[in-house]
């Protein structure tokens, strides 16, 4: 791919047409890497292998269905996560999650968590309880391809997310304006879109819940059951109602496909309305997460010069990549207080807008901190015990001879001709220097 997009590829209807091999585009290591990269973390040489052989259509539909074996996964870990009398403490939550998006058989359904992790920036601190954290991620991945209209609904009633909004008691003689004014600015339609008599109105759809002792409870007799006008509708309405309403809002779907269009296809650029539109248009009538998803994924765009190389990975990405790399899960616990140092700690999003992303996750320290952990997986000595080992991967896939791995592991980490990558990839006969070499690089942050 070269560095700068035609005309053409910033037009809408060549944007989000499919894309479809060519001569111009061809389906190759450095697309097939794009892909899984951005749809997961970061592909295995088997992972990269197999999407050459099978070609886009076939890889993301895999992509999106995840392996055989997801579910059964899923659920042995939610047995482990819950074990303890109010689940585990957060740190081991945390680790718990890393090493699903480590083994993940599905891992598009971790970074679509992920990202409404910081679409909902739920903290535990906030919380102060592990189990509430908890319960509010896993509501987070059985919505996170489905429809937005359920998340948000499931979302509203989450103790987590009326604890962190300051909403976990809505009297009907005191409705509760703050809350009002955070589900329409942080979740739905945005700062702008909506009146302070909105807010009051939303407020008052929430009256009659209540957090206590970590469980939502409702009481009738507090639920103000009167006339309210939300958004231009006017009803009486309830909180049900509120996630209905604000789901289909217009400006609720242009954030939702900007923020997705940042995590999934560039963030160094804002897109042009003429673009966004025909998929902020397409998700405000059927509010379908995993169709806007596909839509993205599928595109011309995506595989455009556009998008190639215009994200910066988040520290999860960097880590989780190179576990996925090399098909070996480390000491997750202390991968988790590794990456927490680095500016991303799960269950504890730094504000209420969650993570900002781009290149607040790279300055002088935060790279020095990158390159001190990519030494810690695969030379050692550091807080990570268990090393990454590159030479095992390389004759597994039978790269045996001493020339091999430099050229393997390039195609495996960067799958592109980086001259600079050979001359830091360290000696040819040192797999696990040649990978922290590589991963060290400032190409490598590069999603």
């Amino acid at each position: 791919m070269q560095s700068t997009p035609p005309d053409s590829e910033l037009s809408p209807d060549f944007a989000w047409a499919p894309y479809r091999p060519s001569v111009q585009a061809p389906w190759d290591t450095i697309r097939a890497g794009h892909l899984l990269r951005r749809a997961g973390a970061g592909p295995s040489l088997g992972d990269l292998r197999r999407a050459l052989a099978d070609g886009p259509a076939k890889t993301i539909d895999r992509i999106f269905h995840g392996e055989s074996g997801a579910g059964a996964f899923n659920r042995q870990i939610d047995d482990y996560e819950v074990q303890g009398p109010n689940a585990r403490p957060i740190d081991e939550l945390r680790g718990w999650w890393l090493r699903r998006m480590i083994e993940s058989p599905h891992p598009l359904l971790e970074r679509m968590t992920l990202f409404w992790h910081g679409w909902f920036a739920i903290s535990a601190a906030r919380i102060g309880q592990p189990r509430a954290a908890l319960d509010h991620v896993r509501m987070l991945r059985a919505n996170a391809f489905g429809s937005f209209d359920a998340m948000l609904a499931a979302a509203t009633r989450d103790p987590a997310t009326l604890l962190t909004a300051e909403g976990a008691e809505n009297f009907k003689a005191k409705a509760n304006e703050h809350l009002g004014r955070q589900l329409l600015a942080r979740f739905t339609v945005g700062d702008g879109a909506f009146t302070e008599a909105d807010a009051r109105d939303t407020a008052r759809a929430f009256t009659g819940l209540f957090v206590r002792g970590g469980q939502l409870r409702e009481v009738p007799r507090e639920h103000d059951d009167g006339t309210k006008t939300i958004l231009g509708q006017t009803g009486a309405w309830s909180d049900r109602d509120f996630a209905r309403i604000a789901a289909a809002h217009p400006a609720t779907a242009r954030r939702i496909t900007r923020a997705l269009y940042r995590h999934i296809i560039a963030e160094d650029a804002d897109p042009s309305d003429a673009v966004i539109d025909p998929l902020a248009s397409a998700f405000a009538s059927n509010r379908n997460i995993g169709q806007l998803v596909a839509s993205m994924l599928r595109s011309n765009l995506f595989f455009s010069r556009a998008a190639y190389r215009r994200r910066i990975k988040s520290p999860v990405e960097f880590a989780v990549g190179l576990c996925r790399a090399f098909e070996k899960t480390v000491p997750t616990i202390q991968l988790g207080h590794a990456l927490a140092e680095l500016g991303q700690d799960l269950y504890h999003p730094p504000t209420i807008k969650g993570w900002a992303g781009g290149t607040r996750w790279i300055n002088r320290q935060t790279m020095a901190g990158r390159i001190n952990l990519a030494r810690a997986l695969f030379l050692g000595p550091g807080e990570i015990e268990t090393r990454l080992a590159p030479g095992p991967i390389m004759a597994k896939y039978g790269d045996a001879s001493p020339v091999a791995p430099a050229q393997r592991l390039l195609e495996l980490l960067l799958q592109d001709n980086i001259p600079q990558a050979t001359q830091a990839a360290g000696p040819p006969d040192d797999p696990a220097a040649i990978a922290f070499g590589i991963a060290s690089l400032p190409e490598y942050q590069m999603a």
